[in-house]
């Protein structure tokens, strides 16, 4: 059935102190949630590490809980003990190489989850790393990582960063004239937008239009670059949404805290996110099971 308007949906950073998959999805069902981004990493399911049951299971509960589902690369240590490293522009060729595998092995999960599409970001740039280089590199993993989604029915969604090499919304338009595939788009995090943009939120949503296969949500105060736990910070998310109605969006909306920020409880931080988002809904929203 095809999907009317966008949903809300929780990343499982939220629950990084709660490593049972099945049992975070079944909490986050519980809240009032009806999406589910899957951030990869050891502490809830990897694809290098996390055994055949592991995805068994993961399936299982995602048809239970009739969850729309993204597929998240961005987890800060989802390759080994170095925030973000390796990624598509690291110094080293073999780390590279291990980042460009570790996407294709992305999408294809992706496509056995039955995922929306599968996020990612730019990465850093190191120190001694020439920007024509990296941007080269990224060009070229990014052109053929596409070629390999669209043979699986999958979509990539790039997430500018305030942080990394593509930090800002125009970094994505100039990345997107080098990538001619349909199946490209872009993942809005709220919060970086007020981190990188001298827009607002709504105004950039209705910039950006279809370009938007994927939504973080996250609070943060003035422009700086600290998520926060949503009702927090500035983030005027009633314009967000009225945005996001009018461009038809309706892909996922999801709520992206790392719990290992905080020592808060878990669930509570997830009760109250939704409790606050529902309360900015438009009142043509109904729940999108």
């Amino acid at each position: 059935m095809e999907n009317t308007q966008f949903c809300l949906g929780y990343n499982t950073c939220g629950f990084m102190r709660t490593s049972d998959l099945a049992q975070v999805l079944m909490t986050i069902q519980k809240i009032g949630y009806h999406g589910i981004e899957i951030s990869l990493d050891p502490v809830h399911y990897h694809p290098y590490s996390s055994p055949d049951s592991a995805l068994r299971e993961l399936k299982r509960t995602l048809q239970q809980t009739g969850f729309r589902n993204v597929v998240a690369t961005g987890a800060r240590y989802v390759l080994g003990p170095v925030k973000h490293e390796p990624s598509i522009i690291s110094k080293d060729p073999e780390d590279r190489k291990r980042w460009n595998q570790f996407l294709k092995d992305s999408i294809l999960l992706a496509k056995d989850l039955g995922s929306e599409c599968v996020m990612l970001h730019s990465g850093y740039l190191q120190e001694g790393v020439n920007p024509k280089d990296a941007w080269g590199w990224m060009v070229e993993t990014l052109n053929n990582a596409c070629q390999t989604a669209l043979s699986c029915g999958q979509k990539l969604a790039l997430e500018f960063h305030p942080d990394m090499f593509i930090r800002t919304y125009d970094d994505y338009v100039k990345l997107k004239k080098e990538i001619p595939f349909s199946n490209f788009g872009l993942t809005l995090d709220i919060g970086h937008v007020a981190c990188t943009e001298t827009v607002p939120q709504g105004e950039l949503i209705r910039k950006a239009g279809k370009e938007i296969f994927n939504v973080h949500l996250d609070d943060i105060k003035g422009n700086l670059h600290k998520h926060l736990p949503v009702g927090r910070g500035d983030i005027d998310f009633k314009s967000v949404f009225e945005a996001l109605s009018e461009i038809e969006y309706k892909g996922l909306a999801s709520v992206e805290y790392n719990s290992n920020d905080g020592e808060e409880d878990e669930r509570e931080l997830a009760e109250r996110a939704y409790c606050t988002l529902l309360s900015f809904l438009p009142e043509s929203f109904a729940a999108n099971r």
